[in-house]
C-alpha cells in the first residue's frame, strides 16, 4: 500500500497543532514523518510504499490521518 506525501504532511501538520513540539524540539512522531516527508521531497517522490517506513514512521501516521 501507498501513501502520499499530501497525506505525511497532513499528519505532520496534526500532530504539530495538538502539541507536537516542546520549544524547539519536535515529537517523535513529528520526527518520524518528517523523515519520511523529506526523503520524499529530496527524491522527488509523491508517494511511498508503507512497507518501505519505519515502524514508527507508519504507527504515527495512522495515530494523525483520518
Amino acid at each position: 500500500m501507498k501513501v502520499g506525501i499530501v497525506s505525511i504532511e497532513a499528519a505532520i501538520n496534526r500532530s504539530r497543532n495538538a502539541g507536537g513540539i516542546t520549544g524547539v524540539t519536535l515529537s517523535a512522531d513529528v520526527r518520524a514523518l518528517a523523515e519520511v516527508w523529506g526523503t520524499m521531497i529530496y527524491y522527488g517522490m509523491t508517494e511511498i510504499d508503507l512497507d518501505s517506513i519505519t515502524i514508527h514512521a507508519r504507527e504515527a501516521l495512522a495515530r494523525w490521518t483520518d
